[in-house]
């Protein structure tokens, strides 16, 4: 009976293993598929000077910034258009962008970087590697709903891990009205506090934090309006 008992747990246990192993498989395709995708999608035009095909498509580059450029933070309030934000900047710059958590693995060889910070979901992980500061601008009414959206899509995670794991879950799904609505009744004063705050380190150049005093330079050199930025263009 103990021999027979024994054999049951030991395969559970590689039942579970197995499952583990072709999870973190699927995920693995699904994340490789979206960078793909990103790749195509996020292209910039070179001239050929009037010879056919007279341009075509480059992807943006992992280079590492050079000591002769300069780098740029791209910081807002999570769920304020970061990640459009970011796509229009590879475009112009020819450059692929990081995030200060370092889910897109570029952590190192980025020329811009973006972040939440000082928002509990960002964190100033680059040290003194942006020279500059651009902040991006929503109108709460649209960034909460947004950063709640993306808290479903990550399963509300609350460590580094179980956010890396749901990355291929993110833009795929919107919540349940009545989640959204149970999470803004939970967490609308917090969070619009924080959003307060946001706007304030920022605009008051990171006064009192010492990353503003010995790393970079936090007042903003441009700040941008989400709202007016994004906007559809009608046929």
């Amino acid at each position: 009976m103990y021999r027979l008992i024994k054999n049951k747990n030991r395969k559970y246990l590689c039942a579970v293993c197995l499952a583990l192993y072709y999870l973190c498989v699927t995920i693995n395709i699904a994340m490789k598929e979206r960078d793909i995708a990103r790749e195509n999608r996020r292209k910039l035009v070179v001239d050929l000077d009037g010879e056919f095909p007279y341009c075509y498509l480059s992807a943006p580059k992992y280079t590492a910034a050079a000591d002769n450029q300069t780098t740029t933070l791209l910081a807002s309030y999570p769920g304020s258009g970061k990640r459009f934000s970011w796509t229009v900047i590879e475009g112009l710059t020819n450059h692929r962008a990081g995030d200060d958590h370092n889910f897109s693995g570029l952590y190192e060889v980025s020329l811009h970087l973006k972040t939440s910070y000082p928002h509990k979901d960002g964190t100033w992980s680059w040290g003194d590697r942006m020279d500059q500061a651009i902040v991006l601008m929503r109108n709460p009414r649209w960034a909460l709903p947004s950063y709640h959206t993306m808290r479903f899509e990550l399963d509300y995670s609350t460590n580094w891990g179980e956010s890396y794991l749901r990355i291929p879950f993110v833009y795929t799904m919107r919540p349940a009205v009545a989640l959204w609505e149970t999470w803004r009744d939970e967490n609308f004063e917090a969070e619009l506090q924080s959003y307060v705050d946001f706007i304030n380190f920022w605009m008051q150049g990171g006064a009192g934090d010492d990353h503003c005093a010995t790393d970079m330079d936090c007042l903003p050199k441009a700040v941008m309006d989400f709202d007016v930025f994004y906007q559809e263009v009608s046929a």
